[in-house]
């Protein structure tokens, strides 16, 4: 069971790799600027997903272990034109608001100067009421990139940077779009990764 255990977390760590596009001990970087996350992170970039109301899900799996993390979703006309962009954490993931953009009802969003996780004092636990992105002009709205905050249920801290678009009209019809994330890796692929490298330069002394 152990070995087991040992196994699955290390074919986890090489889908970190594989998703970054690199090494087993490689990290990829975004080239925009982006909020700083609590320690080195993978970057994925993907294919663009335009969500429409009432259209198909985005179900994404952050982490590369097979098991998804995010539902991504807008809902339709019959909503409320401030509550469109739905964000559903599965399988234990959180997703966070920022304080300093409102209160934590709802998922708020993060700019790229900001820090994601617990060193900020604005990132807390979000859609306490539903799990629904505020989307008005200093959130989701802005018409520009932003930023979702979550930490999935494995432990890992991450953002998904998405842009809501409006079109002025307040029971119009609007749209967002998904185009890539970052995430750190989970704290025993870490607690193996160090293991791993101590044990190398061990046989190597030898």
């Amino acid at each position: 069971m152990e070995m087991r255990e040992k196994q699955d977390t290390f074919k986890r760590l090489m889908a970190y790799s594989a998703a970054a596009g690199l090494g087993a001990f490689g990290m990829a970087q975004s080239t925009q600027a982006s909020p700083t996350l609590p320690g080195p992170s993978t970057y994925t970039d993907i294919p663009d997903i335009t969500l429409l109301e009432g259209g198909a899900h985005a179900v994404l799996d952050l982490n590369g272990d097979s098991v998804n993390d995010v539902d991504l979703y807008m809902l339709g006309q019959e909503a409320a034109w401030f509550l469109r962009f739905y964000a559903d954490g599965i399988n234990g993931t959180q997703e966070y608001s920022n304080l300093a953009k409102g209160n934590a009802n709802y998922i708020r969003s993060f700019e790229d100067t900001d820090i994601i996780g617990p060193a900020n004092p604005n990132f807390v636990v979000g859609a306490l009421v539903s799990p629904i992105a505020q989307s008005n002009t200093t959130n989701f709205g802005k018409n520009d990139l932003q930023y979702m905050g979550i930490k999935l249920g494995t432990g890992e801290w991450g953002w998904i940077r998405m842009q809501y678009f409006r079109d002025g009209i307040s029971a119009g019809v609007g749209y967002a779009t998904v185009y890539d994330y970052a995430i750190t890796p989970e704290p025993g692929s870490l607690a193996l990764l160090a293991a791993g490298v101590g044990a190398l330069s061990f046989r190597r002394r030898q």
